[in-house]
């Protein structure tokens, strides 16, 4: 049994909350562990189909779902379109984005409080190499995927409207899966993603965590917890970072024609973006 829908991107664009959201529908299941990365080189396509079967065992509804974000960042996963298409050519695709700006921000956050840089936002921005500017670039991003899918199979939408027209949105997000349109739950009203103050590690919480390396090989939520309630107080706050004028610019002038062709290909006014 495989999925029938795939939510693949974008990084820090809502994810969490539409996987959650969809899972509380009666005729649909997403997988207990968000971002499989299944159908990704570098993390889990050699595990096999078995084990990717494995999470959809079970579902007895019309819609079976996963969340991978990490399918939408190309150049650093490639393949990733081709594979799913060979595999599960009829699946739909939702793609969730954002302000490509505030997207960039949050990601250089979520990179730092991993220790996964130590580099300032600004210092990042200027490295030709960086890798957050790609994962913004979402039209670009889309047309791999139209590549091997048909138009029909692929919805956007925005964590705008699903934060601030979530009833719409989702009646949107049903009519496009073909589930009841108008099913809803109190569950609705909770927005589940990780905590909004993103922490890093202290020297010595760093060190810690370093010295038990089975942590790492622990479920995503588990680890996730760990991390924001185990190290709270080997951790600091990381404050939201300001962009300077001419850097912020810089990136609308980066990002206006990607978001125009968005905007073409969508319909979506994208009105309260930057861009």
């Amino acid at each position: 049994m495989l999925p029938n829908v795939i939510i693949i991107g974008a990084q820090k664009c809502g994810t969490t909350s539409l996987h959650y959201y969809l899972d509380q529908h009666p005729d649909i299941s997403m997988t207990k562990e968000k971002e499989l990365d299944f159908f990704v080189t570098e993390k889990n396509w050699n595990k096999g189909f078995d084990w990717y079967r494995h999470h959809f065992a079970g579902m007895k509804t019309r819609i079976r779902g996963e969340s991978s974000p990490a399918y939408t960042h190309f150049p650093v996963h490639k393949d990733v379109p081709e594979r799913i298409a060979k595999h599960i050519p009829d699946v739909k695709l939702i793609y969730m984005v954002r302000d490509p700006v505030a997207r960039v921000i949050s990601n250089w956050i979520h990179l730092y409080a991993a220790e996964l840089t130590d580099k300032p936002l600004v210092e990042m921005l200027r490295d030709p190499k960086n890798i957050l500017i790609t994962r913004s670039r979402y039209y670009w991003q889309l047309e791999f995927f139209l590549q091997y899918f048909n138009r029909s199979q692929i919805l956007v939408i925005t964590q705008e409207s699903l934060n601030y027209d979530r009833a719409n949105t989702l009646h949107c997000v049903f009519e496009f899966l073909g589930v009841d349109a108008n099913f809803t739950s109190p569950a609705f009203a909770k927005t589940k993603h990780e905590s909004s103050t993103k922490r890093r590690k202290t020297r010595l919480g760093s060190a810690i965590w370093k010295s038990m390396p089975f942590l790492a090989k622990l479920p995503t939520r588990y680890r996730s917890f760990i991390n924001i309630y185990g190290f709270y107080l080997l951790s600091t706050p990381i404050p939201r970072p300001v962009l300077p004028d001419d850097i912020r610019q810089d990136l609308i002038e980066y990002f206006r024609e990607d978001v125009s062709k968005l905007r073409a290909f969508t319909g979506l006014s994208l009105a309260d973006w930057c861009v």
